[in-house]
């Protein structure tokens, strides 16, 4: 019946949950490189510089520890804990500016 509307559809139903779980991707992808990028300054030996990796290191058990499902695009906890997360990683990452700086 070409005079009626044949779908029905809500694009915010369709689009803002594929848009929320691209958001969820987008911070999985922060986390993961900034994990990464630790990880390879961890490989160089650098000199007294153990004590800022073991700082991350334990800011990523604890985040770890908290058992996310990472691609569950509706749970708000893990937003908070990558909010909080990111946070703590800025505090390593003035240490490790300060050590730079020395």
């Amino acid at each position: 019946m070409p005079k009626t509307k044949q779908f029905d559809f809500s694009p915010t139903k369709i689009f803002g949950r594929f848009d929320l779980f691209k958001r969820r991707v987008g911070k999985l992808i922060d986390l993961f490189s900034t994990i990464q990028q630790f990880k390879t300054l961890e490989k160089h030996n650098l000199e007294n510089i153990s004590h800022i990796i073991d700082k991350f290191t334990g800011y990523v058990k604890k985040f770890k520890g908290k058992n996310h499902r990472l691609l569950e695009y509706r749970d708000d906890k893990f937003d908070r804990d990558f909010v909080e997360f990111n946070v703590d990683i800025s505090n390593v990452e003035t240490d490790l500016a300060q050590y730079i700086n020395d």
